[in-house]
């Protein structure tokens, strides 16, 4: 699947201080930081949302399914788990500013369970 990123998403996320930058010199890598540019309050915001959408309570549920299954297939890609956060606060950036631009409210998605019990 392409994703078309739009400019003004990329505008944003430079705003959030979300957008890394190229550090890396004469291509020996691929090199990148977070800029300390940006919003650090909106930044924080987000980072903290990050945390409560994969966040596993006690019984060993999550508060967001979707996210949660998001956060372990990027560690089991090899990000850190601070990389991995960083891929959830994209991800709702562009949630809360789906939600902005059509005006609509956020609904979990359903995710399928089966529950087939293996005898």
């Amino acid at each position: 699947m392409l994703l078309v990123i739009s400019q003004s998403i990329i505008t944003i996320l430079t705003f959030n201080v979300i957008q890394p930058i190229y550090i890396g010199s004469a291509g020996k890598g691929k090199n990148y930081q977070n800029s300390s540019l940006g919003n650090r309050e909106l930044y924080a915001v987000l980072y903290f949302l990050a945390i409560q959408q994969v966040h596993i309570d006690k019984k060993g549920n999550s508060r967001n399914p979707e996210m949660r299954a998001y956060f372990e297939y990027k560690i089991s890609t090899g990000k850190t788990k601070i990389q991995a956060l960083l891929c959830i606060m994209r991800r709702l950036r562009r949630i809360i500013y789906a939600m902005m631009k059509y005006q609509t409210k956020y609904e979990m998605p359903k995710i399928n369970e089966k529950e087939e019990k293996v005898s």
